[in-house]
């Protein structure tokens, strides 16, 4: 009979012990081996009494309990490979001489990277699905699966017996929660491994752990999904995958200090001071005073690659640290996040003084938490969230109130934090960012129902589009349009602005006409217009990006006749005539035209003509009759014309007007006597004033 191999050896004496532990169903097949076990005994005992000599006995129980445990390690190993509790490199040719390699162990001289990579195919390998539970959280993991960096997983989830709503409106009931840098280490007090660090009194201090990937995935969802979690009441059922994700930091953190100082401000001012970055090391922030003449600053800063996050916008975020000590002294304090891109990474002695000033979220310090397993969350606010790299890495710093108000302390204000660890640990620093994609560019540009069209009849045109979102069940509820005579849109002739929909669009669908509301357009001249959407999680989108396009038709030429005579005597003063106006539109440029027919009774008859026109309009208009010509500009007053006494003549006029961008108005003819005369001028019935649109 062959003996067992090298491999059940292995799993003989090292995977099953570990497989008893974790898997009830092991469990009970081990017992199962024990029932057989009990029974080979009795036998034995009932052989023994029979003819059969000892050693015969003994051959026959040695060949059936052998049999036995090939088949039962057999079974087992089949369960264990596919449960990722054996790994099969532990397999090897040097098995039998040395411990199972632990995932810790594969870290060691990689880079951050590939330290992240083997983790998640670790976590992936496990196959991690189905319910479990952490304090008041209950989750449902579908799926584990990796991505570079770290691990996919689709979850719901119920908090105290209710379910959690996810997305930035609270509507998504099966969550993407991405795990960037993943940890695989968990606080245990009984853990085998140990991490030592001096406190900032010179004392060595210890931290134990264990290697337990189950749990500091479930650890980490958990967490992830209370602070990133609302009211479920608004969840949209099946509605999967905003996105949620975790960075972990990298091990570049660091408190950078000035202590002892003789004074507050040459500890506040100072331009460097003393970094100190190790694992795990308790480090702290704080503005404290421990003596009459002993000033301390303490300024904390943390790396994370968040430049997954691309180009999706982000709704909410939260940094979440543990601390294992803090203090407070009658001053009271605060901890606020700061912008710390001016930082390098790692950080050096000369980046003390490269700390924004402007706070992206706080914390009081008499609201921090030293219970391990217990997580401090900052919210970050708006300007908080403006300091995240969606492309590169954030980094984020921490300061004190008082060192940021240059206001000086009388005691100790401050809060020892856990730095990240090497191999990872669920007491590492995070960022929990929620974000989305956003919606992609609008399709199918019509305008009046007609792609790019022309000599579009009316003045107010209607715009409408496809709403297009990788999220299929998301709807559009606000839209912006621009119009312009340039397709760069650096001057917009018309912006909208945000405006609401008079109904909520699904994806892939056209939007209700929008109607066009700006000042009046021009006849003649191609105008661009595109558009963008805001979800219903209020995430804008993007700009359509084909070119679309429209002008109105050229308007017909417009010409008021004077239907009665109108006189004047004894004035030079111009007045408007009352008849001969025409209303003009903003920005628009017109050719005009008329005659005025006018006479007189006196011995020496003359006129003056001129014309009022809108506000901003450029005027060029030139006159002639039979003795006299001249060109008039805007508001301007012709010299004297001459005319015949008791013989219509007529004055020709021509010329150009353009109206400004934002008003348009009425072009009138004035005139009056040039010189006062009892005698009585008339323009004179079939006078006329003529403009087309150009």
């Amino acid at each position: 009979m062959a003996s067992p191999s090298s491999e059940e050896l292995v799993l003989a004496t090292r995977v099953i012990p570990r497989l008893f532990t974790n898997s009830p169903e092991i469990t009970v097949s081990w017992r199962k081996w024990r029932g057989v076990l009990c029974t080979l005994l009795i036998t034995s005992q009932n052989l023994r009494m029979g003819k059969l000599s000892q050693s015969i006995v003994r051959t026959i129980l040695l060949v059936i309990l052998l049999l036995g445990f090939v088949t039962f390690v057999s079974i087992q190993h089949s369960f264990a490979v596919e449960s990722g509790l054996l790994d099969s490199e532990i397999l090897g040719a040097s098995a039998l001489g040395g411990d199972i390699q632990s995932v810790s162990s594969k870290l060691e001289g990689k880079s951050a990277r590939e330290g992240a990579n083997i983790k998640a195919a670790e976590i992936a390998r496990q196959g991690i699905t189905g319910s479990f539970t952490s304090g008041d959280v209950r989750m449902d993991i579908e799926s584990v699966e990796k991505i570079e960096g770290g691990v996919q997983v689709f979850a719901r989830a119920w908090r105290n017996g209710e379910p959690i709503g996810f997305g930035a409106d609270g509507t998504v009931e099966v969550e993407r929660f991405l795990i960037y840098n993943p940890p695989i280490l968990v606080p245990d007090e009984s853990g085998p491994i140990v991490r030592s660090y001096k406190d900032e009194n010179g004392e060595t201090k210890e931290v134990k752990y264990r290697e337990d990937i189950r749990a500091a995935l479930i650890e980490t969802l958990a967490h992830t999904m209370k602070v990133a979690g609302q009211d479920g009441s608004r969840i949209i059922k099946g509605k999967r995958g905003n996105t949620t994700s975790t960075f972990y930091s990298s091990t570049s953190d660091a408190t950078i200090a000035v202590d002892g100082t003789g004074s507050w401000s040459a500890a506040r001012d100072a331009t460097s001071g003393t970094v100190y970055s190790s694992d795990t090391s308790n480090n702290v922030v704080h503005a404290s005073q421990g003596g009459s003449s002993e000033f301390y600053v303490r300024r904390f800063v943390v790396f994370f690659d968040t430049s997954p996050i691309g180009t999706d916008s982000i709704s909410a975020a939260t940094y979440s640290l543990f601390t294992s000590d803090t203090h407070e002294s009658a001053d009271s304090d605060t901890i606020h996040v700061v912008n710390a891109s001016a930082l390098s990474d790692p950080p050096v002695s000369a980046d003390f003084n490269d700390f924004g000033a402007t706070s992206g979220g706080s914390k009081t310090i008499a609201t921090f938490s030293n219970t391990v397993g217990v997580e401090n969350d900052i919210t970050l606010n708006a300007t908080g969230i403006g300091f995240i790299n969606k492309t590169g890495t954030t980094t984020i710093g921490l300061r004190s109130q008082r060192d940021m108000d240059n206001a000086s302390p009388t005691g100790w204000n401050r809060v020892k934090l856990y730095m990240a660890d090497q191999t990872g640990t669920t007491n590492d620093p995070k960022l929990v960012v929620v974000h989305s994609m956003a919606g992609t560019a609008p399709t199918s540009l019509l305008t009046n129902g007609q792609t790019n069209p022309s000599d579009l009849s009316g003045t107010t045109p209607e715009f409408s589009a496809v709403y297009n979102d990788p999220d299929s069940s998301d709807v559009a509820m606000s839209y912006r349009i621009q119009v312009a005579t340039s397709s760069a849109f650096t001057s917009a002739y018309w912006d909208s602005g945000k405006v609401t929909l008079a109904s909520s669009t699904p994806q892939g669908t056209r939007i209700a006409d929008v109607t066009y509301g700006g000042t009046a357009l021009a006849s003649s001249t191609t105008y661009y217009w595109r558009i963008k959407f805001w979800d219903s999680a209020d995430v804008e989108g993007a700009w359509s990006t084909e070119t679309a396009t429209f002008s109105l038709a050229a308007a017909a030429p417009t010409k008021v006749r004077k239907s009665v005579n109108e006189s004047l005597a004894n004035s030079t003063l111009l007045q408007s005539d009352d008849q001969l106006r025409i209303a003009l539109t903003a920005n628009t440029t017109y050719i005009v035209d008329g005659i005025v027919f006018a006479s007189s009774t006196s011995g020496t008859p003359d006129l003056t003509i001129g014309f009022s026109s809108p506000s901003g309009a450029t005027l060029t208009i030139g006159y002639t009759n039979a003795a006299d010509q001249e060109v008039l500009t805007a508001n301007a007053t012709s010299s004297r014309i001459a005319l015949t006494a008791n013989t219509p003549r007529s004055v020709h006029f021509k010329g150009t007007i353009k109206t400004s961008g934002s008003s348009g108005g009425d072009l009138i003819l004035q005139w009056a006597q040039a010189t006062a005369n009892a005698a009585a001028t008339t323009v004179m019935q079939g006078s006329y004033i003529r403009v087309d649109a150009i």
